[in-house]
């Protein structure tokens, strides 16, 4: 018997990476995960838990086909590229990008072969600006996109050279309906994204902004009434510019 194919992949006890998780246990693959260690982060420790539990219930799903390897957890200070660090400055001087890239694509390049990242719209947005992506069929894991090299800017490449893109296209609430399909919907809530947990047990805080991003994508059934509320609020506000700016005056 052959050995079963090895996907690597960034996992982070997200929504969106374990979504690609959910998919890729479909598969007769082996999974290598790997975690950036951010130790100012305060949420590292909820995330590092969320994947824990995660990978387990998967293991234990009857249609579960994938092998997971142990979580290889990548200690972000240890591994800098300052060619990918120079990149990400100059597409910073025009557009926003998480500084997680620097880490993934530093990572990537030491890896020297693809590692999936699994962002979607509009977090991808920048890569479309200065660069293209081609798709790729792949006969095991399905369709994937990566960078087209030679339509894509030095910086696209040095960034995001050995990523794939396995979820460019879907939205928040379509992979929540493939969760719930795949009979995975328990997985939703054991996924977070928050990087500042307010309370005691952790709830998303609502202003950092993976909290924006999910909420803006109409993932609201993961946040207290009151942080619904106050985002609604804010959305409609904004509509109203001079009220806004007695709004913010006023919080801020």
């Amino acid at each position: 018997m052959s050995e079963s194919r090895i996907v690597d992949i960034f996992l982070t006890g997200g929504f969106d990476s374990s979504f690609r998780a959910v998919q890729l246990s479909k598969m007769p693959v082996t999974i290598q995960p790997y975690y950036v260690y951010n130790r100012f982060r305060s949420s590292t420790g909820i995330e590092l838990s969320a994947i824990h539990k995660i990978t387990e219930a998967l293991k234990s799903k009857s249609d579960t086909l994938c092998t997971f390897l142990p979580l290889e957890i990548i200690n972000r200070e240890k591994l800098w590229d300052p060619a990918v660090n120079d990149s990400y400055k100059r597409l910073l001087e025009t557009d926003y990008l998480a500084v997680q890239y620097v880490w993934c694509g530093s990572f990537g390049k030491f890896l020297q072969r693809g590692i999936e990242l699994s962002i979607h719209d509009p977090m991808i947005d920048p890569i479309k600006k200065y660069g293209s992506l081609k798709m790729v069929d792949d006969p095991v894991i399905g369709k994937y996109y990566k960078i087209d090299t030679e339509n894509s800017s030095r910086d696209i490449v040095e960034i995001f050279g050995y990523s794939h893109f396995p979820l460019y296209g879907y939205t928040k609430l379509a992979m929540k309906q493939v969760y719930e399909e795949s009979g995975c919907s328990d997985i939703i809530d054991m996924t977070w994204f928050c990087y500042n947990p307010k309370t005691n047990p952790p709830q998303p805080c609502g202003d950092c902004n993976p909290c924006q991003f999910t909420m803006k994508e109409g993932l609201f059934s993961r946040f207290s009434p009151t942080v619904t509320w106050k985002y609604r609020f804010k959305k409609m506000m904004r509509r109203c510019k001079p009220l806004y700016k007695i709004y913010k005056s006023m919080n801020s």
